[in-house]
């Protein structure tokens, strides 16, 4: 899973295995450690619930992390749809937009294992 941060936005991009995983209703969680001990670290997660009623982001003070209700997984998983957006109201009247999308594999061959486990990039096959 990779994290794009820009503003009051968040973008999330999950490889084919996350997506499955996030559709069972799975906890995908990330860490970026700061320094030679444990303890300063970044965490960045997504999860499904049943409980849930729309796509939330919260951020504890170390952890960011989006919650997508389990029936929008399921059906984002299952289906050729590339994103789930949403825009969570914020204080003093600000919109946090979330951008949940799968991870396609870039068109340009890299030299890194960048591209395991990504979805097949439908630009791909377009003639140039």
């Amino acid at each position: 899973m990779k994290l794009r941060m820009r503003g009051n936005a968040l973008r999330l991009r999950l490889l084919r295995d996350e997506v499955d995983a996030l559709a069972k209703g799975a906890r995908i969680v990330e860490t970026v450690a700061f320094g030679p001990s444990p303890a300063p670290c970044f965490e960045y997660a997504i999860k499904s619930e049943s409980t849930r009623a729309a796509v939330h982001a919260t951020f504890n003070g170390h952890c960011v992390e989006v919650v997508v209700p389990m029936a929008i997984a399921q059906q984002w998983a299952g289906s050729e749809q590339v994103g789930i957006e949403c825009r969570q109201p914020c204080a003093e009247g600000q919109l946090l937009e979330i951008l949940i999308e799968k991870d396609f594999a870039c068109l340009e061959p890299r030299e890194d294992d960048e591209d395991n486990g990504t979805f097949a990039n439908p630009k791909r096959a377009m003639p140039s």
